[in-house]
């Protein structure tokens, strides 16, 4: 019985290293094609029929300064103190000149010129009476500054901003560019500088998180299974057909559009759901 059962696990094994060449064999195929052909993204995302893309859509074509995505960024006294100051008001507004003076950045300026509501000068006396607790605009030598409004504390300050496009689809070092202009002139002054969530770099499709993952799973894989052959299957396996996958979809986008963010999620999707079913097989 005992000999039976070795054959018949034997046999499994060998299949199994049969398949896990072959698909290695498909994926090496397809990786020599795209660094011959590299592939085409897009960063567009598009959910046709939705009430919100079809805002989007007319406001593109009816006003398209204004259809862009919108960026945030915090300003806060790294020594506690108040904002409102002429020396820390100066350099927020020399922040917020430079974030406008980006590319694809939207100067709200331009913006009322181009719609002929030329913004009403208001000075510090004339500004209404802040309500208790409220946010108030940074004035700057009796001026509001555009799109930055101070917290009532005088500790914190937003600037919130247009963009030209979607942020998706804006240029590389747009998004660099602006909070480098945000930076050089707030540094110096104290003044900590925090991008909003849109503003924030998408993770790497490989990285620290994925390794440090494989490795925990062919942790808790060799402690449940006592080999590290059967544990190392399940691994193999998953890593072979995720670079399938990915690459296969790589390949095709060629004939279809592709969008960035399906190769984070196939690749997450792709590891978490390989290890698991093949360590149900297994």
């Amino acid at each position: 019985m005992s000999t039976l059962l070795y054959k018949v696990g034997k046999a499994a094994y060998d299949h199994r290293v049969k398949v896990l060449f072959a698909w290695l064999g498909i994926l090496l195929v397809l990786a020599g094609s795209l660094a011959l052909n590299s592939p085409r993204l897009s960063s567009e995302i598009r959910i046709d029929g939705t009430p919100a893309q079809t805002v989007i859509d007319e406001l593109t074509a009816a006003l398209p300064e204004a259809s862009g995505g919108q960026g945030s960024i915090v300003f806060r006294a790294e020594d506690g103190g108040n904002l409102n100051t002429p020396a820390h008001a100066a350099a927020l507004a020399e922040a917020a000149e430079g974030v406008y003076g980006v590319d694809e950045v939207v100067d709200p300026r331009a913006l009322m010129a181009a719609a002929e509501q030329p913004a009403q000068a208001q000075t510090a006396d004339a500004a209404p009476a802040a309500v208790e607790a409220q946010p108030t605009p940074l004035i700057v030598d009796g001026q509001p500054v555009p799109g930055v409004i101070v917290s009532s504390d005088g500790s914190t300050a937003l600037m919130q901003f247009q963009f030209t496009k979607q942020v998706f689809e804006l240029s590389a070092d747009t998004i660099d560019n602006a909070l480098e202009a945000a930076t050089k002139p707030t540094e110096s002054a104290g003044i900590e500088v925090l991008p909003g969530s849109t503003l924030q770099a998408l993770p790497e499709v490989v990285g620290v998180g994925e390794i440090v993952g494989l490795a925990i799973a062919a942790i808790v894989l060799i402690v449940t299974l006592g080999s590290l052959v059967a544990a190392g299957l399940p691994l193999a396996t998953a890593v072979v057909g995720v670079g399938v996958g990915v690459s296969g979809a790589f390949a095709l986008s060629h004939l279809f559009e592709l969008n960035s963010l399906s190769v984070v999620l196939a690749l997450m999707l792709g590891l978490a759901v390989g290890i698991d079913y093949a360590l149900f097989i297994v």
